[in-house]
């Protein structure tokens, strides 16, 4: 075999590394194209999902429609794009049937659902074009405006893209009852209960249908979620069974407001137990009410990192251990949280049985909630390990921090904990000139305008950054400013400010 390929190269006078490079690439099999299906409720006719004939709806009593996604699924991706607007005019496309995702392949091509960008110009004559404005394909409906079933089978590699959903009874405006590798962004969401909803991994009962045996790579990104009777977002966990629930969760980038403004639970995030690797990042969470609204409320180890709370009528930021068995290795990391009705960020556990270990608290600005600035409440010793650092806690209307004495292996260093109502430390000793830790006006920009100007969180006229003369300016363990700082990462027009 080398001998012939040695003649052949020589012949064919290329290089050897060249021609076996073109050898490789000719024995691979040739990639399917993505097929494309289009829906537009404007048209008339039964249609074939084509551009030129397509669909009306696809929901539940679509099943033609869904077997001919389904078999082409099974050789490629596909995509089924739903008009974003009308033809006659540029404002949302209105329809008041649900979708009902009915994937039964179960290859890993991906079915991509696309609300937003693309639209038909002539329904009695359908075609198509590229579409980049504001409008969405916009589902009012009683239930459920976007559903992936309720079992058995989880439905995998989804991605739902560019939607506008409105539920008007007691059912979310997305829910999902389970799959592996999915994806929700770019979509407008509100409802008259909680507005987007991951079900359960395990129930109390096994014979409960509410679960999916916990599913993987989970992520809401650049979605605005709002105006609901009860929680934005909700991933649920493992309802104290002890077992393992969903695992690499990412919730990024999502503004989400008004939640509980008609009732509920108004929680903005609300992660129950027993999930694993969760990233909740670059959100804005405001303007909560409703019982007990937390801008950020999680039962199982996450990395809380870059979002900006504000409005919600309780805390900030809580972790507990209400829901589940206790756990380890929690982030909250560079956070902006102010004026919140409770506490801004809370820790706590009621039992023994219940331990919360290596928690890190870095890099947070905290001012000028109705409660404590930093709360960490344990029984017995169910806390451990615990690292507060580098936090700016400033004019919150009860203590700066307090952290209950039976915590072992605390390390409160290098804050500025400044100008709070009932004192600067509570349970434990002041802090003040101990291990890098002060208590100094910060010196924010303007805290009275904490987006700025441009009404953008994270941008350089923030008012929440501190001046170059604030004694937390160069005051943190590496030199730096203390405080929440501008992150490198996120882009600036999805934390936008919300008006109370």
């Amino acid at each position: 075999m080398k001998n012939i390929l040695k003649t052949v190269i020589h012949k064919m006078k290329v290089k050897p590394g060249l021609f076996l490079a073109a050898l490789f690439t000719l024995a691979l099999p040739a990639l399917a194209s993505a097929a494309e299906f289009y829906v537009d409720p404007a048209v008339t006719g039964t249609g074939n999902g084509s551009a030129a004939a397509p669909w009306q709806k696809l929901d539940g009593s679509a099943t033609a429609a869904w077997a001919t996604i389904n078999k082409a699924l099974a050789t490629s991706d596909v995509t089924v794009y739903f008009s974003a607007r009308k033809a006659t005019s540029d404002v949302d496309m209105p329809s008041s049937v649900r979708i009902s995702i009915a994937r039964t392949d179960t290859s890993t091509n991906r079915l991509t659902l696309d609300g937003m960008s693309k639209y038909d110009t002539n329904p009695a004559s359908p075609s198509w074009s590229d579409y980049s404005g504001p409008s969405r394909f916009s589902i009012t409906t009683s239930s459920y405006s976007i559903e992936a079933g309720f079992g058995p089978s989880k439905k995998n590699y989804v991605t739902v893209r560019g939607f506008k959903c409105k539920t008007t009874g007691q059912s979310q405006a997305l829910y999902y009852w389970g799959g592996d590798h999915v994806l929700f962004e770019k979509n407008d969401l509100s409802a008259a209960t909680s507005v987007a909803f991951f079900d359960y991994a395990h129930r109390p009962d096994p014979t409960d249908t509410r679960q999916n045996g916990g599913c993987t790579d989970i992520t809401f990104r650049n979605n605005t979620i709002h105006d609901s009777t009860g929680e934005g977002i909700y991933i649920g966990g493992s309802s104290d069974t002890g077992l393992p629930a969903h695992s690499y969760v990412t919730l990024q980038g999502n503004n989400i407001y008004n939640t509980g403004i008609n009732g509920g639970q108004g929680d903005c995030i609300d992660m129950k137990d027993g999930l694993s690797n969760v990233v909740v990042q670059g959100n804005v969470c405001a303007n909560g009410s409703g019982s007990g609204a937390d801008g950020i409320s999680s039962h199982s180890p996450a990395r809380i990192i870059n979002n900006v709370i504000y409005g919600m009528a309780d805390t900030g930021i809580t972790l507990n251990t209400y829901w589940g068995n206790g756990y380890s290795g929690a982030t909250i990391r560079n956070n902006l949280i102010f004026k919140n009705g409770g506490t801004g960020i809370s820790i706590s556990t009621s039992s023994t049985s219940k331990p919360i270990s290596n928690t890190v608290i870095d890099h947070n600005t905290i001012a000028s909630n109705t409660g404590n600035g930093i709360t960490v409440a344990s029984t017995g010793g169910a806390i451990s390990g615990l690292t507060v650092t580098n936090n700016i806690v400033s004019t919150n209307k009860a203590y700066g921090v307090k952290i209950s004495t039976d915590i072992t292996a605390q390390t409160v260093a290098d804050n500025d904990v400044y100008g709070n109502t009932s004192g600067n430390y509570s349970s434990i000793a002041n802090q003040t000139n101990n291990n890098g830790n002060i208590s100094g006006d910060p010196l924010y920009v303007n805290a009275a305008n904490p987006a700025g100007s441009d009404g953008v969180f994270w941008t350089p006229d923030d008012g929440y950054r501190i001046t170059t003369n604030s004694p937390a300016f160069s005051a943190s363990s590496t030199g730096g400013p203390m405080g929440a700082l501008i992150p490198k990462i996120l882009k600036p027009p999805v934390l936008t400010l919300v008006s109370d």
